[in-house]
C-alpha cells in the first residue's frame, strides 16, 4: 500500500516480488499478482503509442491485487480508495522522466551515437564594470 503510487521505486519492486511468498496459498491474491506480472512483461510497455494505457491498466490491475491483498488480511479497502487515494507528487514523476531522458541522451554520447558539443573559452575574464569594482577580486 505504502509503494503504490510509485512503481519505478525499488521499495515496489521488491514488494511485487514478495507477494507470491507472503501470499502463499492465497489463489486470488497470487492470481491478480500473475497477471500483474504477466502485463509488465507485454509488448506494450514498450510501445510509446499504447503506453498511456498501458499504465492506465496497470493501476488498475495492481489495484485490484491491492483490493484482493487487503481483503486477505481482514482489511476493507474499497476501489475508488486504493485508486484515488495514494499521493505522488507531480515534481516527482517529473524529475524522474527528466532523469530517465538525461540518462538515455548521455547513453546515446557514448555509443557514439550523438555528439556533445564542446567549445573553448580565452582563459581571461573580461574587465570589471564600475559596479563591480566595489567587488575584491579573489587571487590565489
Amino acid at each position: 500500500m505504502a509503494n503504490r503510487a510509485t512503481r519505478l521505486s525499488a521499495p515496489w519492486v521488491q514488494s511485487l516480488n514478495a507477494i507470491e511468498t507472503e501470499f502463499y496459498g492465497n489463489t486470488k491474491v497470487i492470481e491478480a499478482w500473475r497477471v500483474i506480472v504477466d502485463h509488465l512483461y507485454s509488448a506494450e510497455a514498450n510501445d510509446s503509442a499504447q503506453v498511456d494505457r498501458w499504465n492506465e491498466k496497470l493501476g488498475d490491475l495492481v489495484n485490484e491485487l491491492l483490493f484482493e491483498m487487503g481483503k486477505s488480511l481482514g482489511y476493507h479497502f474499497d476501489k475508488v480508495t486504493l485508486k484515488r487515494n495514494a499521493y505522488y507528487p507531480r515534481g516527482w514523476g517529473e524529475i524522474e522522466l527528466e532523469q530517465h531522458a538525461i540518462r538515455k541522451k548521455f547513453l546515446e554520447v557514448l555509443d557514439g551515437k550523438r555528439r556533445l558539443p564542446v567549445a573553448t573559452f580565452e582563459d581571461a575574464f573580461p574587465p570589471l564594470t564600475d559596479q563591480d569594482s566595489k567587488i575584491t577580486p579573489i587571487t590565489k
